[in-house]
């Protein structure tokens, strides 16, 4: 639950108010909130950054300052990013694409109004823009070269060994036993049209 809600909660408790009487104090002062509006704040649905006149609202009908209730629903309890480590021996143009997939997941989240930090639905997986969907196409194909292709399960290719040191080489098969037997005998063999 966001801290929004949170605060929003304990000053419905603290004033000892239903939603219906949020909605009804609204009203009275000439404000807009809704019933809907009112129980998906409090339980924690509502976009991520409110509107300016709903959280006037709510400060109004619970008598506190607006700016209390934009500081709590400015937090979002995610920390500053820092890259890797490793990003120091990125290139210019290597860090500028990595900044741009950052700012395109970032607007992806802000426009969908995500406050999780994912561009993927966890429902069907699909992607919440064209953008982050751009990006992780991008972060796959990278992935894919660094492993030669082969995939995220195998670490290294091996060559196959060289054809005679495998146990098919030095294993006759019957084909070649049986044309050996047919020209003990004597007979003339067909030899075999690759063409069939």
């Amino acid at each position: 639950m966001s801290r929004l809600s949170e605060l929003l909660k304990d000053l419905k408790t603290e004033r000892e108010l239903t939603n219906p009487q949020i909605v009804e104090s609204a009203k009275r002062q000439g404000l807009k909130l809704s019933a809907g509006n009112v129980s998906n704040y409090l339980n924690g649905n509502h976009p991520e950054r409110p509107p300016t006149k709903t959280l006037a609202a709510f400060a109004k009908v619970f008598g506190v300052p607006v700016s209390d209730l934009e500081a709590a629903a400015a937090y979002t309890g995610r920390e500053p990013f820092t890259p890797d480590p490793s990003s120091d021996r990125l290139t210019a143009p290597q860090r500028a694409a990595v900044n741009e997939i950052i700012r395109l997941l970032a607007d992806g989240n802000t426009g969908a109004g995500e406050s999780n930090g994912s561009p993927m639905n966890d429902a069907g997986g699909k992607p919440a823009t064209e953008e982050a969907q751009l990006a992780s196409d991008f972060v796959e194909s990278k992935r894919r070269q660094r492993e030669g292709g082969a995939g995220g399960n195998v670490h290294h290719l091996v060559p196959p060994p060289p054809a005679e040191k495998t146990a098919a080489y030095r294993t006759r098969s019957r084909d070649k036993e049986e044309e050996e037997r047919s020209r003990q005998r004597g007979e003339e063999t067909q030899e075999r049209d690759d063409d069939d």
